[in-house]
């Protein structure tokens, strides 16, 4: 019963782990000298936001 208890502990360690992670999203921009990320957040939506507005600025552009 013990040894049950010391293997559910690093579960239920992992699971919490798992469950407060987020995806970072990145901003990546190629150029001739290479690639960066521009900008990292954590907020999808603001990541989409930025790169809608490049976009627009290249097809504006030409």
């Amino acid at each position: 019963m013990d040894l049950r208890v010391f293997g559910l502990i690093p579960i239920a360690i992992g699971i919490l782990i798992l469950a407060l992670i987020k995806n970072e999203f990145t901003v990546r921009i190629s150029t001739n000298a290479g690639e960066v990320n521009s900008i990292m957040s954590k907020d999808r939506l603001y990541v989409q936001s930025i790169v809608n507005a490049l976009n627009d600025a290249i097809v504006y552009r030409g």
